[in-house]
């Protein structure tokens, strides 16, 4: 059974963008890294969550000023795909792990 250290509990945080423990508790966090893959695939989830909380948001234009608050669940979207290997960078693929397959002789 994986044991989630501080060091794992800091780094998803940063993955997510929640410094603080307003959203979600290290002992939150914690459970998360215990139950999960990978660090990148609780970060995906996390994100997947955000992205249903922006769901709600309306974009929004009072006088000059106008708010393109529909755009933040779009991002939370694509950090969610990015974390789940879905994306190229470097971020998607460093959570990838080694697959292997059967030797097929001829």
């Amino acid at each position: 059974m994986q044991v989630a250290t501080q060091e794992q509990i800091v780094q998803v945080r940063r993955y997510v963008d929640e410094p603080t423990e307003t959203t979600y508790t290290d002992v939150d966090l914690e459970a998360r890294i215990d139950a999960g893959t990978s660090l990148e695939n609780v970060a995906s989830v996390i994100w997947l969550e955000k992205a249903a909380a922006y769901g709600r948001l309306v974009d929004m234009q009072e006088g000059a000023s106008r708010r393109s608050l529909s755009q933040l669940q779009a991002a939370a979207l694509r950090m969610s795909t990015q974390f789940s290997g879905g994306g190229d960078s470097v971020v998607a693929t460093a959570g990838r792990r080694s697959t292997t397959r059967p030797i097929e002789r001829v």
